[in-house]
């Protein structure tokens, strides 16, 4: 008898207590399964007191959640783990995305900036809805050019560099719709810097070609060829 009086929420504990295989995942209040739903449906479709048409806030949240936010882990963001570029070249900037479920219109892809030995990282670009636009913080807003493509996953762009300094980690960070799990995806950008000097009689003198090292090294060598 105490067990049909109780509040759903102590029906719910009992059925967990007691049941061997309970049909949920770790995560069933946040992405429950259609299988989910209909072994709660007993304990939370009708609010307690209630009459037997009235059904628990509970239930629709549950069930918006299955329908809704359940795809949200299926989205996989995919960027190379490094590129490399000269100064007054450009390079791209690759990102595509996979997803079990549809892609929407609300497609969207933020591009965010942390240079090299720096902690905070910026945001770029962001492209959403057809549109896309530059931040005007940092130093990149006239050296961003877009050329990805949403309708083939793709969400790249192109940098144009202007200075050695320009090394640093490039996230890619795709959002779909309602599916707010993608996990992020990180590029390293590392820049080399060269320049040609002629000696007096106007024939090539030397090359002096500047490799600055890995954020782990954080050094610079210079190689010299004559």
């Amino acid at each position: 008898y105490w067990l049909r009086t109780a509040p759903s929420y102590w029906r719910f504990f009992f059925f967990l207590a007691s049941s061997r295989n309970p049909p949920l995942s770790p995560f069933f209040f946040f992405f429950p399964t259609p299988q989910t739903l209909r072994a709660l449906a007993p304990f939370f479709f009708f609010s307690p007191g209630a009459p037997s048409s009235s059904p628990s806030p509970f239930f629709f949240f549950l069930l918006f959640s299955s329908l809704v936010l359940s795809p949200a882990q299926a989205i996989v963001v995919y960027t190379d783990k490094e590129v490399y570029g000269a100064v007054g070249s450009r390079v791209t900037l690759h990102c595509s995305f996979w997803s079990s479920e549809w892609v929407s219109d609300d497609i969207s892809f933020t591009w965010r900036y942390q240079p090299e030995g720096g902690r905070d990282a910026i945001s770029i670009f962001h492209y959403a809805k057809g549109f896309f636009f530059f931040y005007e913080v940092g130093t990149f807003k006239e050296r961003i050019q877009w050329v990805g493509d949403p309708q083939w996953k793709d969400g790249s762009i192109v940098i144009h560099i202007f200075f050695f300094f320009d090394n640093g980690t490039f996230t890619c960070d795709v959002k779909n719709f309602f599916f707010f799990l993608g996990k992020t995806s990180q590029v390293t950008l590392y820049v080399f810097f060269f320049f040609l000097r002629g000696d007096g009689t106007g024939g090539l003198g030397g090359i002096f070609f500047f490799f600055l090292g890995r954020t782990e090294r954080l050094e610079e060598e210079a190689f010299f060829f004559f």
